[in-house]
């Protein structure tokens, strides 16, 4: 799955949440570590508009 971020706001704004580990994990940062990651973030991304790929792959069984 490819999405498409028009803005990097728009890619950080879902971590703020505090939805699934890794916004949980942003969340429970203090201020400015989360500011930190935030700025760090910004620098490893390429300028906006950019896409991030991702794949999820789930299993279920029954006994």
């Amino acid at each position: 799955m490819d999405v498409e971020h028009a803005t990097f706001e728009d890619w950080w704004e879902p971590f703020t949440l505090g939805i699934a580990p890794s916004g949980a994990h942003v969340a429970g940062l203090e201020p400015d570590r989360r500011t930190a990651l935030r700025e760090l973030c910004r620098e490893r991304l390429p300028e906006p508009p950019f896409v991030v790929s991702a794949k999820a792959w789930v299993a279920r069984g029954a006994a």
